[in-house]
């Protein structure tokens, strides 16, 4: 792995990873298929708590367990907002977060070829924000149609108040793109932290967390894995496509992960309470005479 790093006031350890990501970017992105195949995992098995033949959690559990999920929450609030504030300022006197985003991409540049840049550029349509809303419309359609009301509540709430906060914040920092002479991927706006990999990641998250808890058993994990393999590639690609510096997407990701996390737990709270209520009001069955 090359060691050579410029002058700057990160640890010296940062720049060969900056400089080993720029040059193996396609090892960079086995590594994040492979973080989603574990997160995949984490939500099939979690959302398997919500058998309908299990009993519902005690409402203490319950409780604890959406505290600490809105605590995660304002911690990476703390963490974006303290890379907004390293990265935000004149762009000609970048602060180390963004130098080391600028020597990833330019250990990058040298590994893209024209058909990587249009199949990139493909890719990331896939969290441009009138597609988000077609499947949003498409998946609460169908979520309303099956009943399960709830859940199309909860997931339009997610994607109008994940657009919502990144419009909001992007403003904050005032971050401006890096150069693409490329030109196949038209942007505009500022570009901290990434819309498109926050968006991607609470569309295709909850998605993964809807196949893990609807689909059958056997499709479970492969949809869910897909799902989060789909959030991960396009925001990959957005720093293929020099559209975003690395730690706009980084930040992206961190927003709409903990921001699908949430919704999700708290809908997942809300219904195994709703549960715990209906069977304290009528016992199932298996649990007379107890």
């Amino acid at each position: 792995m090359p060691s050579t790093s410029p002058s700057t006031d990160l640890p010296g350890a940062w720049w060969p990873w900056a400089t080993w990501a720029g040059e193996q970017p396609w090892a960079l992105y086995a590594l994040g298929c492979v973080v989603c195949g574990v997160i995949a995992t984490a939500l099939v098995r979690c959302q398997s708590a919500n058998d309908p033949a299990q009993a519902p959690s005690a409402p203490a559990r319950l409780a604890w367990g959406l505290a600490a999920t809105w605590v995660t929450v304002l911690l990476a609030a703390w963490v974006v907002a303290a890379v907004g504030a390293s990265v935000s300022g004149d762009p000609a006197t970048p602060g180390p977060i963004g130098r080391w985003d600028q020597h990833l991409l330019d250990a990058l540049a040298p590994s893209l070829s024209a058909p990587l840049l249009a199949v990139a550029a493909l890719v990331s349509h896939a969290g441009d924000p009138g597609w988000i809303a077609v499947v949003g419309l498409l998946v609460a359609t169908g979520l309303w149609r099956a009943r399960h009301r709830a859940l199309a509540v909860a997931w339009v709430v997610a994607l109008s108040g994940n657009a919502l906060l990144t419009v909001t914040i992007k403003p904050w920092w005032a971050r401006l793109r890096p150069a693409h002479p490329d030109g196949l991927t038209l942007v505009n706006g500022y570009s901290f932290p990434s819309g498109h990999a926050s968006a991607s990641a609470v569309c295709y998250l909850w998605l993964a967390a809807l196949a893990a808890w609807l689909l059958p058993a056997r499709w479970r994990w492969p949809a869910a894995w897909l799902c989060c393999g789909l959030a991960w590639t396009v925001a990959f690609s957005r720093v293929v496509l020099s559209v975003h510096y690395p730690s706009d997407v980084a930040a992206g990701l961190l927003v709409g992960a903990t921001w699908a996390l949430a919704s999700l737990v708290t809908v997942h709270h809300l219904l195994h309470w709703r549960r715990h209520r209906a069977q304290a009001t009528h016992p199932p069955a298996w649990s007379a005479g107890t």
